[in-house]
């Protein structure tokens, strides 16, 4: 067993066929891969996101750490969801 890619339920080479046409961060991309953990941020594309989710929602990968912003957006049904940082700064 790949003990980096605990989070990461398909192959290597399956998830990066799928993620490397539309990730464009080489940073993302890699971390994705390795270690099956998706990042999701205001900055990333339609098609980024729209990703994230089908590889999450297709049991490809297992985790995923959103913004606070971004964590309302998303539409996937979790077993376990941790919330940290609950006060902002707004000043």
């Amino acid at each position: 067993a790949d003990p980096h890619g605990r989070f990461r339920l398909a192959g290597r080479e399956d998830i990066e066929t799928l993620v490397t046409p539309v990730i464009k961060s080489a940073a993302q991309r890699a971390f994705l891969v390795e270690y099956g953990i998706a990042i999701l941020h205001e900055n990333m594309t339609d098609a980024e996101r729209d990703l994230v989710e089908k590889l999450f929602n297709n049991s490809l990968i297992s985790c995923i750490v959103a913004t606070r912003q971004m964590c309302w957006s998303l539409s996937v049904r979790a077993f376990l969801v941790v919330i940290a940082g609950t006060e902002s700064y707004d000043g």
